[in-house]
């Protein structure tokens, strides 16, 4: 029995060193796994960072694609509309400035030529309407006293008959 359990011993005393050989071998698998699962998480990890970051930009892209239609439309609109509201301005300035006062003044040799020879016209401004309502003052003024002194020398004539 001795025998036997010296055998056992001695099989246990060579098996000890095998078994730390073993277990150190183990534990060197283990930590060789660990550090590539711990590579494999910091690279999952920098993964879905890179994916949520590729969301954010890709959501970035969307923001300034819309900004940018709306600022182009923007400034599509506001060239259309500006040169439009430019134009209706001068078109209602010139209207104000040179229609309005010639329209005035044509009223007023109407008047004048339907023979009302009192009449006048307003002179406002000094500009080539200004100018031409003044011509015509004047012009009205020397026909009234012509036709005056032409219906008093009708007057005298008949009055000699």
């Amino acid at each position: 029995m001795f025998d036997r359990l010296f055998d056992q011993i001695t099989f246990l005393i060579r098996f000890i060193p095998e078994s730390r050989q073993s277990v150190e071998t183990i534990e060197n698998q283990i930590a060789s796994a660990k550090t590539r699962f711990d590579n494999a998480l910091a690279v999952s990890r920098i993964s879905q960072t890179i994916a949520d970051i590729e969301k954010e930009v890709a959501l970035a892209n969307e923001v300034l694609e819309t900004a940018s239609r709306h600022t182009l439309m923007a400034a599509f609109l506001f060239l259309l509309i500006v040169p439009v509201a430019v134009v209706l301005m001068a078109v209602f300035g010139l209207n104000a400035l040179v229609v309005d006062p010639i329209n005035r003044l044509v009223e007023v040799m109407k008047k004048f030529q339907a023979g009302d020879f009192c009449i006048q016209a307003k002179v406002k401004n000094r500009d080539e309407i200004g100018i031409l309502a003044a011509a015509f003052n004047t012009m009205a003024g020397e026909i009234k006293e012509k036709v005056d002194a032409m219906a008093r020398l009708n007057k005298i004539l008949k009055e000699n008959e």
